[in-house]
């Protein structure tokens, strides 16, 4: 949070020199911090900037994934709720806020038409352009590749806590190493994690059909899984080093993890694995997939970057491209849809 108020501030005195009417911020952060943020801006160069005729009409959130509307002076903080929402906010001529409107959904073309000045040539054009990308995602995007009884799960409950869904995407992951693994490995036990924070879907799954636009939502960036070699101390080592330190963090997140994985802790606070009801074997062998972000540095704790620089990669993968390729065969046997013919036929 300082790093981020120090940047506002220095936007700050250089919309003043530079004779800006209006700032808008956009702050990958909690509504909280977001909030503190202006505070303290307020603060400390409210009057420079009321001097200067520097105004702050609107600030975004983009961090809780809870839907925020907050008028805190006369600045407006919105927080749009998910990946795939958006807020629009019209401005007057002398920067005044004039209207605010949440959009679920920005698939609907009929809510970009809304939302567009049509006075200007150039977002016209713009607007179109963006129409008929819209539509021929809505087209690949309801391409059905399975069926599923439906998961509740959102974004939120992956982040306080194990939930089915999440194991469900750590199973894929699973699935896909089990696939992958060399043939030299193919007798050891294979255990993923998946990082909760990764997850970004803030809609439950429905019942039926299940398309490639839901599973695109599960984890829409680049990047890759993968698999490694590793002790069932190391392993042990990750997760307690993983758990305790988010758990100083929000005091609630633990990583998604593949079934038959469990959670451990002792008479003095500290967490180790079960795998089968069973402590994992210290000196055992087993093979581990790691999702995209644990696997780049995992948030940079000490314990994961050693192992990461120690243990050579024996397979990678597209995090969506495994999802797309196992996850609606494994979501379809943890929630089947005893109604409908399950279509999809995986592969590697």
């Amino acid at each position: 949070t300082a790093p981020i108020a120090d940047a506002m501030r220095e936007v700050a005195v250089e919309a003043i020199r530079d004779r800006v009417e209006n700032l808008i911020f956009f702050q990958h952060d909690s509504q909280a911090n977001l909030r503190s943020n202006l505070q303290a801006l307020d603060s400390t160069m409210g009057l420079e900037l009321g001097k200067a005729g520097v105004s702050i009409p609107v600030a975004f959130a983009a961090h809780d994934h809870l839907r925020k509307r907050e008028v805190m002076g006369r600045t407006l903080l919105l927080d749009s709720r998910s990946n795939f929402d958006f807020s629009v906010v019209e401005l007057g001529a002398e920067g005044e806020r004039k209207s605010d409107r949440f959009f679920d959904r920005p698939a609907q073309t009929s809510q970009l038409r809304e939302s567009r000045a049509p006075k200007f040539p150039q977002l016209e054009k713009m607007a179109r352009a963006i129409e008929k990308k819209v539509e021929a995602q809505r087209l690949r995007s309801s391409q059905v590749v399975g069926h599923t009884g439906g998961f509740t799960d959102i974004k939120v409950d992956l982040k306080t806590g194990r939930a089915e869904l999440g194991t469900v995407l750590a199973d894929s992951l699973k699935a896909w190493g089990q696939a992958s693994r060399p043939q030299s490995s193919a007798s050891l036990p294979i255990v993923a994690f998946y990082n909760s924070s990764s997850f970004r879907r803030d809609e439950p799954i429905l019942p039926g059909k299940l398309v490639i636009g839901t599973l695109e939502t599960f984890y829409p960036f680049p990047g890759d899984a993968r698999l490694f070699l590793a002790s069932g101390d190391e392993i042990d080592a990750l997760f307690s080093a993983l758990r305790a330190w988010r758990l100083n963090e929000d005091g609630m997140y633990t990583p998604q993890m593949s079934r038959g994985l469990s959670e451990a802790r002792d008479k003095l606070g500290k967490f180790s694995l079960n795998f089968n009801d069973q402590p994992l074997d210290s000196n055992g062998k087993y093979l581990l997939v790691l999702d995209s972000w644990l696997s780049r540095n995992g948030y940079k704790i000490e314990v994961f970057m050693q192992f990461l620089k120690s243990h050579p990669v024996l397979a990678a993968k597209d995090m969506t491209a495994i999802f797309k390729s196992y996850a609606p065969q494994v979501m379809m046997n943890a929630s089947p849809d005893l109604t409908c013919r399950n279509l999809f036929q995986p592969g590697p």
